[in-house]
């Protein structure tokens, strides 16, 4: 038997500030679940969209100070269908960051417009500090220190090719033993039929000793003795069941 670790990453809140059609959320959606690798068990993170009237003719400003919550958020417009991307909206400027001349006061509102496929690797990045909006507004031809008024000149991308990248997204599984075969060099690998009816890719790599598991309900999974911890790909042509959007969202 083979276990596949389900998670999801954050759910990112979108807010509307224009009325859209049907059939342009659903552009968004299926734009950003492609990013997300969201076909798979463990999605890099997933869209709530909300429509906000109160919020059609507010600033960017005057929207993340009217939010409570700390994390980062979403704003889709009249242009979203046109260019594709949305606004990324993060938090104010510190008086570290106003020292360090990176913004010009407290009152800069660091935001970027990025492609809406970027938003789950791009947020990623954010969020382990791999990789930071300053750095990415400096290269969309935004110069500092950030004024509260600044225009930026193009839209952010991580320059993946998201079809592609789907061949090459990991998944850690643990797997009992006869399900997997090992080299002489202390190397393993899946079976061919074990990852194919699992729908995955594996080839031969390092393992660990497989530990026990707490459930989403809070129910411990434990594995026979010589289980094993292997780190594989997904196979984006396998018969994966269908994504399930967040209740509730647009």
């Amino acid at each position: 038997m083979v276990y596949i670790l389900h998670s999801s990453g954050d759910m990112l809140k979108a807010y509307l500030t224009a009325k859209l059609t049907p059939q342009e959320l659903e552009s968004i959606h299926k734009a950003f679940e492609l990013g997300a690798h969201s076909q798979f068990p463990t999605p890099l993170a997933e869209l709530y969209i909300e429509d906000k009237p109160e919020y059609y003719d507010l600033t960017h400003s005057e929207i993340r100070k009217a939010e409570t919550q700390e994390q980062p958020l979403l704003l889709i417009d009249k242009e979203t269908p046109s260019d594709g991307g949305v606004w990324y909206i993060d938090s104010f400027a510190s008086e570290d960051e106003v020292e360090d001349g990176e913004a010009e006061s407290t009152d800069v509102l660091w935001k970027i417009r990025m492609k809406i496929e970027d938003v789950p690797i791009l947020h990623a990045g954010y969020d382990i500090a791999n990789s930071s909006i300053q750095e990415d507004l400096g290269n969309c031809g935004v110069e500092l220190p950030v004024t509260e008024e600044f225009e930026q000149p193009k839209i952010c991308t991580s320059g993946i090719n998201h079809d592609e990248n789907r061949y090459q997204r990991p998944a850690w599984v643990t797997a009992e033993p006869g399900d997997f075969e090992e080299s002489t060099e202390n190397l393993f690998r899946l079976k061919e039929d074990v990852a194919k009816s699992n729908g995955l890719l594996s080839g031969w790599t390092p393992a660990s000793t497989a530990k026990e598991v707490t459930m989403r309900d809070g129910s411990i999974k434990t594995f026979p003795e010589g289980s094993v911890v292997l780190q594989v790909r997904y196979d984006p042509d396998y018969a994966w069941p269908s994504y399930r959007r967040p209740e509730g969202s647009l």
